[in-house]
């Protein structure tokens, strides 16, 4: 929905999560920002707007259908050459979408998330990429040997390495070095990240790899690429930020007309318009996720037996560059999401970070009718009041390591009863009384914690997982604890669907 309400040109959706798996808050808050864009740039009546549930719970599909018919049908987006939807009349179609909620209610077991379709980031530029690596092949004439296979894969990683190199240079000569007299140097930072490291290192990977190939029949292949594997992390800043970037830009090219006649300018001056620099910034994360396929293609058709060994070595090498990469980026994607849900709950008084990753939020049905909404970390799970729009008022923090989960089911009939358990808390009263969770989304996410996974393999607590890498290029973050809640004797007791969550019993000698 966001990309197709891009088509106004001051459009924004700075604030858009593109990682929202999981995470309901972030959900509802991308729905709410395309439904403000919708206001105040496409200028559609709030009569003419679904409700964010509408969307998020499935529970009146036509209305999301009838707005974005209703901005299909805008000025802006017949000028952009959209067709709008429908054509026609179309009343009797609302049956089809008025049992989609029920649908999903009787499908949710089988499905590993409702959202899992949304593509990854990763093949956002796959397309772009294939293009700019496309070799002109020969047709083939007759069934090719493993000889001849194993030569073609030794031309494709040099001649893919040959157009990655010239387009890393064209970014470089075509549009980072004209766009300078336009941009602020911070500008440029934010846009173009370490691009000429990343030009510098594959202009002298590219040299190796030519002389391997070419004077020493890829003997020496799988030195090259073990060698530069330490040099080529740095993607994983560039892959954890061009995001970022992509949005930077685009933000100056709606918002500064110099700039977008600049960006077209060079555009067509690098590739006669073909691709966009947004186009092009998103080819280096293709290029690093795509050695170890092609290693992986050069070891299949390699007969001798120490070339096969030493390629596999090199092959492991990239799989773990490729896999470092995008734990880079997926724990700056957190560390996003963890500010997000900081800067929305009130009187936090300590980092979010402390107690690890975020697993899963969503809203608490407490018996007294009174609604709380939660999110759930590795080492804690906070209980808050909504307030407005997407603020909350936190009420407790109920740390983990104080709790383990336990399946009470005794039969076939009691697997959706209430259980009931009691137990005496030595620390502070979590005050989550006959608590439903919602969906079992956030059951599941305990289950899940790293806190009660180990509880469960061997019946006592330890601590929970930091997201803390420290080495490889991770992205640390801060370490440390909660401060110890005062102690409350009182007898917990907490009560959710299929199984039971009971506070373990905490005693320490030395206090």
């Amino acid at each position: 929905m966001s990309q197709s309400a891009r088509v106004h040109e001051s459009a924004r959706f700075d604030n858009v999560q593109c990682e929202t798996l999981g995470n309901p808050f972030l959900c509802l808050k991308n729905i709410r920002t395309f439904l403000g864009v919708c206001q105040e740039r496409f200028h559609l009546k709030k009569s003419e707007l679904f409700e964010a549930f509408d969307l998020f719970d499935v529970r009146d599909f036509a209305k999301v259908i009838d707005t974005l018919s209703i901005l299909s049908h805008s000025s802006t987006a017949i000028q952009r050459g959209l067709q709008p939807f429908p054509l026609e009349e179309c009343a009797a179609d609302d049956e089809i979408y008025s049992g989609l909620s029920d649908q999903i209610d009787e499908t949710v077991d089988e499905d590993e998330d409702l959202y899992d379709f949304v593509e990854d980031e990763e093949n956002e530029g796959d397309e772009i990429y294939e293009d700019l690596m496309r070799r002109d092949e020969p047709p083939e004439t007759q069934q090719k040997t493993v000889i001849d296979k194993r030569e073609c894969c030794l031309q494709e990683i040099r001649q893919t390495e040959e157009k990655y190199a010239d387009t890393l240079e064209s970014i470089l000569q075509h549009f980072m070095k004209p766009l300078e007299k336009f941009l602020q140097d911070q500008d440029i930072e934010s846009i173009f990240i370490n691009i000429e490291d990343l030009a510098y290192t594959h202009r002298k990977l590219l040299e190796e790899v030519r002389s391997s190939v070419l004077k020493y029949g890829a003997k020496n292949l799988h030195q090259v690429f073990l060698s530069y594997k330490e040099r080529l992390l740095m993607y994983g800043r560039y892959c954890s930020q061009v995001e970022t970037a992509t949005k930077h830009l685009d933000k100056l090219s709606n918002t500064r007309e110099d700039v977008r006649m600049k960006l077209e300018e060079c555009s067509k001056r690098a590739n006669s318009g073909r691709f966009s620099l947004r186009d092009l910034l998103m080819v280096p994360m293709q290029r690093v996720l795509k050695y170890p396929l092609l290693l992986q293609e050069l070891v299949k058709h390699t007969t001798d037996p120490t070339d096969k060994e030493n390629l596999r070595t090199a092959l492991d090498a990239m799989r773990d560059l490729a896999q470092c990469v995008n734990e880079v980026k997926r724990d700056n994607e957190i560390i996003r999401q963890i500010t997000t849900f900081q800067l929305s709950i009130e009187n936090t008084t300590q980092s979010l970070a402390l107690y690890g990753r975020p697993k899963i939020d969503g809203e608490l049905k407490i018996c007294s009718s009174e609604k709380k909404y939660a999110f759930l970390f590795d080492k804690a799970m906070f209980v808050c009041k909504k307030k407005s729009g997407e603020t909350f008022e936190l009420k407790e923090i109920v740390e983990l390591q104080h709790y383990q989960i336990r399946d009470e089911t005794t039969g076939e009939k009691d697997k959706k009863k209430v259980q009931h358990v009691s137990g005496e808390l030595h620390g502070q009263q979590p005050r989550l009384p006959d608590a439903l969770l919602r969906g079992n989304l956030l059951l599941q996410g305990l289950l899940n914690a790293p806190e009660n996974k180990t509880q469960r393999s061997s019946g006592h607590s330890s601590a929970g997982k930091e997201l803390d890498r420290g080495s490889n290029g991770m992205v640390p973050l801060p370490k440390g604890s909660a401060a110890r809640p005062q102690a409350d004797p009182r007898p917990v007791r907490l009560q959710v669907s299929t199984a039971t969550l009971t506070e373990e019993r905490h005693r320490v000698d030395a206090e």
